[in-house]
């Protein structure tokens, strides 16, 4: 649906130039975790697994007290998924925001696993979860369907940072 917004549009601005440089790449990607969700036990995980997912694990929406308890804070964006849906969104949090660093997503995966272990039905979903370009999408949705309150340059710059990403990713 973007990708027909930027072609219909005369006058590409930069963010459509570059979007459209890289959609075939992210539509792809979206296949393929599609596909992985479809060859998974997806529908079966959702009858008996699922729970409330926040679905906005940032570090301001957990507090920790002194005694180390963790709350949960704003659920504006609260949904009913599978558990692996914001483990998903934690791991890619927490490793964007350490320069990718892998070490860190098996770290959270080994802690997670200490309470609740992952069988491999459930990691195949997990797996198909973390392979869905979520901030691209996030990125090119909100610009399209104008949801956030940035200008151009502010999506430019994020659409930028997504694709810087992905050239290391590739490097790696």
């Amino acid at each position: 649906m973007c990708k027909e917004f930027a072609e219909l549009h005369l006058n590409k601005s930069d963010f459509d130039k570059l979007f459209l440089e890289y959609a075939e790449y992210y539509i792809d990607e979206a296949t393929q975790a599609l596909n992985k969700l479809q060859e998974s036990d997806y529908r079966k995980l959702c009858r008996e697994k699922y729970v409330l997912c926040h679905h906005d694990l940032a570090h301001h929406n957990i507090i920790v007290d002194n005694e180390d308890n963790y709350y949960f804070v704003d659920f504006d964006y609260a949904v009913v998924d599978l558990p692996y849906h914001d483990l998903c969104n934690f791991i890619t949090k927490a490793i964007k925001h350490n320069m990718w660093n892998i070490d860190m997503a098996e770290t959270i995966l080994q802690g997670y696993s200490q309470i609740n272990n992952l069988e491999k039905d459930e990691l195949e979903v997990l797996y198909a979860y973390l392979l869905f370009p979520q901030d691209f999408y996030d990125i090119t949705i909100s610009y399209y369907m104008k949801t956030r309150g940035w200008d151009e340059d502010e999506f430019l710059k994020n659409l930028k940072e997504r694709q810087n990403i992905r050239r290391i990713e590739r490097v790696s």
